[in-house]
């Protein structure tokens, strides 16, 4: 069996490695946003229609995302280093401002973070849905 692994700025980890700053602004005032998609055998489902929606947020938050970069392929090698390359599963990518100041002013985003993580398809998510 995989062990859980993350891709954290650039970087495949395993999940207990993976270390954000505690000065992340995502972390301290909520500044981030996040896109969920489904996978199928570990290839993503309407995953242009995310990257849409989440350049449209981040472009109003002052938060830099590149739709462009290979967030597809990403997801695919996620999904083999979880061992979850056969099955559905979740993708959750989530993009907040970075480290900075300790202030309530934001300033220019530099760095933003940007973390992936793949999850298997919880049991009874269908089901919980309905009601």
């Amino acid at each position: 069996m995989a062990k859980d692994h993350c891709f954290l700025n650039g970087r495949y980890l395993e999940t207990g490695r993976a270390r954000v700053s505690a000065l992340d602004r995502g972390l301290l005032f909520g500044e981030g946003l996040f896109e969920t998609w489904r996978t199928y055998r570990g290839k993503p489902f309407a995953l242009r229609e995310h990257l849409r929606r989440m350049s449209r947020s981040a472009k109003k938050l002052g938060i830099p995302f590149d739709p462009d970069e290979p967030w597809g392929t990403r997801t695919v090698k996620l999904a083999r280093l979880c061992g979850l390359a056969d099955s559905g599963g979740a993708l959750r990518l989530t993009i907040t401002r970075g480290s900075g100041q300790l202030s309530l002013i934001a300033s220019r985003t530099v760095n933003p973070t940007r973390l992936m993580m793949f999850r298997p398809l919880e049991a009874g998510l269908a089901k919980a849905r309905r009601r």
